[in-house]
């Protein structure tokens, strides 16, 4: 059963805002604070091949790749 709200995509985007909300509510609940979300978000990520985070949420296979990085993280899982 998909929790998924209608007009979502798979990372969890709606079709009016982007990718950027939804993955910083869940840097948030990964890494406690506001502050501390926006500090990953912003910094290069060797499971992302060196790249920011904030810096693929433009497009839905990127913020897919985020999301799952985010997953993986949030259960201590950080081989790729």
């Amino acid at each position: 059963m998909s929790r998924r709200k209608q007009g979502e995509d798979a990372t969890g985007a709606d079709a009016e805002g982007g990718a950027l909300p939804r993955i910083l509510a869940r840097a948030m609940d990964v890494f406690g604070t506001r502050e501390n979300a926006e500090e990953w978000l912003s910094m290069p990520a060797m499971a992302l091949d060196q790249r920011r985070p904030i810096d693929l949420l433009s497009s839905p296979a990127g913020a897919g790749l985020v999301n799952d990085l985010l997953t993986r993280l949030e259960f201590g899982v950080f081989a790729g």
